[in-house]
């Protein structure tokens, strides 16, 4: 692509925002697409509460963010910064300031974590590119000739524009074309809940964590969540302050057990099923009765629904079963590798890895990084469906990265020519992990290393 071309980035969170910066650094013009009244994504805190509170009804009033009021970050600030710009980074050349070890929570709470990206959009000058209450309705690949692009497989060209239509604030209905595009429009917005038998009977309360806020709305009621991973474990911890009685559901738990010496709050087996009045019937034997409330922490759905909104499959990728694929390196659309997807991975460190994919996607674009062909590309991307598949990993978590993360974080920056993140990432990442493991209560006031940023990485992703 010839630079000063214009880039659309769908999303203005942390995975739109790190994008367009690489774009901008390589000479090309982002127009961030962004369907809320400000930048921040999920990170943007509202009272505002979808209409459904299980976020089933397609027809619901839908909020994006799933923050609830107490959130505090299960990372350091240290560790979840961009490596170019550190979390006390000031506005005007505070990008290579080391941090203020004495100033702040080391994990801070949600409002902080936004005053940072919007501080990091106003020190690259971001904000000026973002085209707010802009909803993008569809995203369509175009040939050379401007008809809808069908794939053709390996016979065929690649897309040689991208149409996008977006309404605006006042309803009103714009297409423009793009060479190319970059999705970032984060994967904490559409409540998965599982069909649990019984549950049309169930006459308790019930609610996905997505539309949970604060505490005192469940004092002395018996809650039960379903589903232990951060937010669930955290939620627990919170509501148990003042329910009567909090069940934290999980797999894996054969028997009631206090959690972590909590007299009010017991770790469960999962939920198998629901009965009529308020009872949930668990794995083994056990049964929960006379339940207030059950909150399903249970994650959440990859959506891209611009791409097929009619529901006619789209001919770069497939959404099933929460995977998008065929993907090269998790990244690129292994057909048509001008749409780049940013920020899909599950259980990371999420801006570190945004900002690597950010700067690949961006060098790829500008002819710095080559690509393999796209036979190669399909058979790269099959090749690690086939090894999850292997090793047991159902098709819903195939995106999950966990310590796979340093692997692959290193491998973008090979391919990108840039310093890898460096040992102390993963070394207070792995402390971190497993003080949460020992108290997923208090281990926030751990004392922990501190991620080294004295090496040249963050200049080298600024070159």
């Amino acid at each position: 692509m010839e630079a000063t071309e214009k880039v659309a980035v769908i999303g203005a969170g942390a995975a739109g925002l790190a994008v367009a910066r690489q774009l901008a650094l390589e000479g090309f013009e982002p127009v961030i697409f962004e369907a809320e009244s400000r930048l921040g994504g999920t990170w943007v805190y509202t009272e505002d509460l979808e209409s459904d509170p299980l976020g089933r009804d397609p027809d619901r009033y839908r909020v994006h963010t799933s923050m609830y009021a107490g959130l505090r970050t299960n990372l350091p600030r240290d560790l979840m910064a961009f490596r170019e710009f550190p979390f006390d980074a000031v506005e005007e050349g505070g990008e290579g300031r080391p941090e203020r070890r004495d100033e702040g929570l080391r994990f801070p709470p949600h409002v902080d974590v936004l005053r940072y990206l919007e501080r990091y959009a106003e020190r690259f000058h971001l904000a000026d590119r973002i085209r707010f209450q802009c909803r993008v309705e569809t995203l369509v690949p175009l040939d050379a000739s401007g008809n809808v692009w069908t794939d053709r497989g390996n016979r065929g060209d690649e897309p040689a524009s991208w149409r996008i239509s977006a309404t605006d604030a006042s309803g009103a209905r714009r297409d423009e074309e793009f060479r190319a595009v970059a999705i970032g429009n984060g994967h904490y917005a559409f409540p998965r809940v599982p069909d649990l038998p019984g549950a049309g009977l169930f006459k308790a309360s019930r609610l996905h964590s997505h539309s949970y806020r604060h505490p005192d709305k469940y004092r002395d009621q018996k809650v039960v969540l379903l589903g232990a991973r951060a937010s669930g474990i955290d939620i627990a911890f919170e509501i148990g302050k003042c329910a009567r009685e909090v069940y934290l559901c999980a797999r894996g738990v054969e028997q009631q057990q206090p959690l972590f010496g909590r007299d009010n709050i017991s770790l469960s087996p999962p939920i198998t099923s629901l009965e009529g009045g308020a009872t949930a019937v668990l794995s083994g034997e056990g049964r929960i009765e006379d339940i207030d409330t059950l909150i399903y922490c249970t994650g959440y759905e990859y959506r891209l629904p611009f791409l097929d909104p009619a529901g006619v499959a789209s001919p770069v990728v497939t959404v099933e079963d929460n995977w998008i694929h065929p993907l090269f390196l998790d990244l690129l659309a292994a057909r048509a590798p001008s749409l780049g997807l940013i920020g899909l991975g599950n259980h990371i460190v999420p801006f570190p890895q945004y900002e690597l994919q950010a700067k690949f996607y961006a060098g790829m674009l500008a002819g710095r990084i080559a690509l393999p062909d796209r036979a190669e590309r399909e058979r790269l991307a099959g090749a690690r469906a086939a090894e999850q598949r292997a090793a047991g990993v159902a098709q819903r978590h195939f995106l999950q990265q966990g310590d796979a993360q340093f692997a692959y974080n290193d491998e973008l920056a090979r391919r990108i020519g840039v310093e890898p993140l460096p040992p102390s990432f993963k070394a207070v990442y792995k402390a971190v992990e497993q003080a949460r493991f020992r108290d997923p209560e208090t281990y926030r006031e751990e004392d922990f290393p501190w991620v080294d940023r004295s090496g040249s990485a963050g200049a080298e992703l600024r070159r």
